[in-house]
């Protein structure tokens, strides 16, 4: 997406503010309001982010994997959609939506307060 509405449009309901505060080898180090989440791009300074809350894996604890952004939160909200959930998550002071199954919701045991982890490729962050 090139601007805030179009991204909004297509599906990503987290989008940050953000600032490039790193780029190597077109891997971007990017602050958003204190939290650094890893991103695919060659851009630099200030940009905004978007993750799709389908991208977010949600977990109980970390694991190896090849997922460069991993963010420990706390559900502050959920809304059962009927397949899915629809979880709000607080990461410092961000929040961030993130779409699960109700299978996997049920199985995980999650409830409002429940400490998890959002994991995501830096592919899956779009830089705008």
């Amino acid at each position: 997406p090139k601007d805030d509405f179009t991204a909004r449009f297509v599906g990503f309901e987290n989008l940050f503010e953000g600032k490039i505060v790193e780029n190597r080898n077109g891997i971007a180090r990017i602050d958003i309001g204190g939290i650094i989440i890893e991103a695919v791009t060659e851009k630099t300074g200030e940009c905004t982010v978007g993750v799709r809350p389908d991208d977010i894996i949600i977990s109980k604890g970390l694991f190896k994997s090849s997922m460069r952004n991993m963010l420990r939160g706390k559900i502050t909200e959920f809304v059962d959609m009927g397949s899915l959930v629809s979880l709000t998550v607080n990461v410092d002071n961000t929040v961030f939506t993130a779409l699960i199954t109700r299978r996997s919701f049920l199985e995980m045991m999650l409830t409002k307060g429940s400490e998890v982890f959002l994991l995501f490729k830096a592919s899956a962050v779009h830089v705008i």
